[in-house]
């Protein structure tokens, strides 16, 4: 299985397959870990996985969008 890697700045933890975030320069935890999959951030949003369905969480994994999704993508915007 490829893992995917929430990335901002912090210490990304993977503990029996779960995800979350810790800063670099304090070792304080930002995002539980809760997560049983996620990807990275993009656009101050990352999808992540919890129960089988997915949602998204922000940088400071509050909820944006609710876990009840059964797949995801990456959020891309494209300027020109």
């Amino acid at each position: 299985m490829m893992k995917k890697y929430l990335s901002i700045g912090v210490a990304l933890l993977i503990i029996v397959n779960l995800f979350g975030c810790k800063t670099n320069n304090e070792s304080k935890e930002i995002i539980p870990l809760q997560y049983d999959d996620a990807y990275s951030f993009s656009e101050g949003l990352a999808a992540v996985k919890k129960d089988e369905l997915w949602g998204y969480i922000d940088k400071n994994g509050n909820e944006i969008l609710p876990f009840k999704y059964y797949w995801c993508k990456n959020i891309i915007v494209m300027t020109v």
